[in-house]
């Protein structure tokens, strides 16, 4: 087995081919595109004319008239010996990674350009038209440890509550966590709303740094215009982040085990985004249960006030993420915390803050002075 990046596909040779299964690992974005004329994959080189020997070209994308101007040594009209020419001939075994986002028209294009001899998917929301070669359900996830259950449900009136709840909630985790073998950061994320609606990502940081005392450094955004998680390691101990605020939904492929605080803002009816950023707060972190129980847990502070409306809610969108209707409708009821085997998907969360004893003091430049210390120490 040979396995290439996509940037060395030049470095393939017909040998390599014959002699070895060859993986070439790729982003999808490499291939999607409605102009192919500069596109790398789809550009004419001459280090693969080998693979072209003897063989039909008939389907092959040629050169185009812009190509053979910009290029002397290539004729309108002639085969392109391109990467993506070399796949139409060779009918590779395409295996795509949330496969979800790859069902667009020109994804199918894309697909059309390849002609691959088969395609297996992955994803955590199949579409009902796909045909389902294997599945694992939640309850098999969670029996190899990958995944955190029950899910602790907390409702609240408010989105103030329910954040003022996540913040304790991810707090206590931390303290449990100092006592685990392995080094764990819980990690809350906040599903704060666009800029027409309340609250939106500032009125979300602005209430945690100044109502809860929250460090800046402790913060983050991750949304489509603010992307302060890029290049962020959250497993680098040295990283002080704990609260990430979004909007719509972290990008694919974002891994962080130790997310296990989830704060919606709005009720689950109202959005959409609630379900994949779930997803982030289910995964095991180490993919090993835990010794304290609380760690085995994911949690979720909801702003609706109705604790089987938010589970109700929380169900629609698990059964969108690809659990089954049985695992979920089985594991509704509310349980107590006295009762609690862990054997349910969803319980009302047992952990509730600590009383907050508030003092009121006067406002001079010295009490202000230290509050400000404070908040940089993170107390």
């Amino acid at each position: 087995v040979r396995v290439f990046d996509i940037a060395e596909f030049e470095m393939l040779r017909p040998q390599d081919m014959a002699r070895s299964a060859c993986v070439v690992v790729s982003t999808i974005q490499a291939f999607r595109v409605t102009n192919t004329v500069g596109r790398r994959v789809y550009a004419h080189h001459e280090e693969l004319e080998t693979h072209f020997s003897g063989v039909p070209t008939e389907g092959m994308e040629v050169v185009s008239a812009e190509e053979a101007a910009a290029n002397d040594m290539l004729r309108e009209g002639a085969v392109k010996f391109s990467f993506a020419n070399l796949l139409y001939h060779q009918r590779p075994l395409m295996i795509v990674d949330e496969a979800h986002n790859a069902v667009s028209g020109l994804s199918r294009e894309v697909k059309a350009r390849i002609r691959p001899a088969a395609i297996i998917e992955f994803t955590a929301t199949p579409r009902g038209v796909n045909n389902i070669l294997f599945s694992v359900t939640a309850s098999a996830l969670k029996d190899e440890e990958m995944i955190k259950l029950p899910i602790r449900v907390r409702p609240h009136d408010d989105w103030r509550e329910a954040v003022s709840s996540t913040v304790a909630t991810r707090a206590m985790l931390e303290e449990k966590a100092k006592r685990d073998r392995d080094f764990i950061q819980p990690v809350a994320l906040y599903q704060a709303q666009a800029k027409n609606g309340r609250p939106t990502v500032e009125e979300v940081k602005t209430y945690l740094m100044e109502e809860k005392l929250i460090p800046e450094a402790w913060i983050k955004i991750a949304t489509g215009e603010q992307r302060e998680l890029d290049g962020v390691n959250l497993r680098d101990p040295s990283v002080p982040v704990r609260h990430v605020i979004t909007v719509a939904a972290l990008k694919e492929g974002w891994d962080c085990p130790s997310a296990y605080v989830l704060c919606a803002t709005q009720n689950l009816s109202s959005t959409t985004a609630v379900e994949q950023l779930l997803g982030r707060v289910l995964r095991m972190p180490y993919a090993a249960r835990r010794k304290d129980p609380a760690l085995n847990c994911a949690y979720a502070h909801v702003s609706e006030p109705n604790f089987a409306a938010a589970a109700n809610g929380l169900r629609d969108k698990l059964i969108d993420m690809g659990f089954t209707d049985e695992e979920v409708r089985e594991s509704l009821q509310p349980r107590g915390v006295d009762r609690d085997s862990q054997g349910r998907l969803f319980d009302p969360d047992p952990v509730r803050p600590k009383p907050v004893l508030q003092v009121t003091v006067k406002d001079t430049p010295e009490v202000r002075q230290t509050l400000n210390d404070l908040q940089e120490l993170g107390r």
